[in-house]
């Protein structure tokens, strides 16, 4: 039984190639990292949750500061305008 090189070569490549389980290299990739790095992650949020809320708050302030009064604006007109609408239906 003598095979083409071509047909030769393209069994040698099938037998080498592993059985897929569904699994890309990137998602096993992914899951080795977010295994590696997630408790390593937890523990210096824990360790630092006080001082990155406090470098937050000036931000957020500031964030506020800038936008929440038209926020609260629109969402005022807006109820506003929805009471007088039900009312001039009643």
């Amino acid at each position: 039984n003598i095979q083409s090189p071509r047909a030769s070569a393209t069994a040698q490549s099938d037998q080498a190639m592993p059985a897929m389980d569904g699994a890309t290299v990137q998602s096993v990739f992914e899951k080795a990292v977010r295994e590696s790095f997630d408790p390593v992650l937890q523990n210096w949020l824990s360790a630092n949750s006080d001082a990155l809320v406090d470098k937050l708050k000036p931000l957020v302030r500031s964030w506020m500061d800038e936008h929440f009064p038209a926020l609260l604006e629109g969402a005022v007109r807006a109820e506003v305008e929805r009471v007088a609408r039900a009312r001039h239906r009643s």
